[in-house]
């Protein structure tokens, strides 16, 4: 496994920047992504320790949502936003969910939802408010997108 990235990646991050400089009411939301290029025994809790070491995946929960409950949690995150640059809280969670779309084909993909143990030191429960870790897997190109997300005030 090691980490790669392509312009629609680098966009993606650029997006992602964009969205933790600014904040929506009280809170400022943050995010993270990593792109990895895959083996094909790779499973999600070796996937997450490879991309953030100070997990404790031993202690999280994994589990295997639809992709619509990635679109809906999406969503949600956004849905306290009245007014982002003229935009509504909708366009900037189809601006995210496109740009997350340009680098992994998610209708072709396996997704896994990462969630810590609220009482661990994990390096991924670091959110005051909703936040969220997916894993999309496309074994067809052997490529991981991790996206990391989250509310801090």
């Amino acid at each position: 496994m090691r980490e790669f990235s392509t312009p629609e990646f680098e966009q993606f991050l650029q997006q992602l920047q964009y969205y933790n400089e600014n904040r929506f009411g009280n809170l400022s939301p943050f995010f993270d992504a990593k792109f990895l290029l895959m083996e094909s025994s790779d499973d999600p809790p070796s996937i997450i320790t490879f991309a953030y070491p100070e997990t404790e995946v031993d202690r999280a929960h994994i589990n295997q949502p639809f992709n619509w409950e990635l679109e809906t949690a999406i969503n949600q995150f956004f849905s306290h936003v009245k007014d982002f640059d003229g935009r509504s809280s909708s366009a900037v969670a189809g601006a995210f969910l496109s740009a997350l779309q340009s680098c992994i084909d998610l209708e072709n993909s396996n997704l896994w939802e990462y969630v810590p143990d609220w009482q661990s030191t994990d390096e991924l429960y670091d959110y005051i408010a909703f936040g969220f870790t997916y894993i999309i897997v496309n074994r067809n190109d052997a490529r991981c997108l991790i996206v990391h997300g989250g509310y801090m005030d």
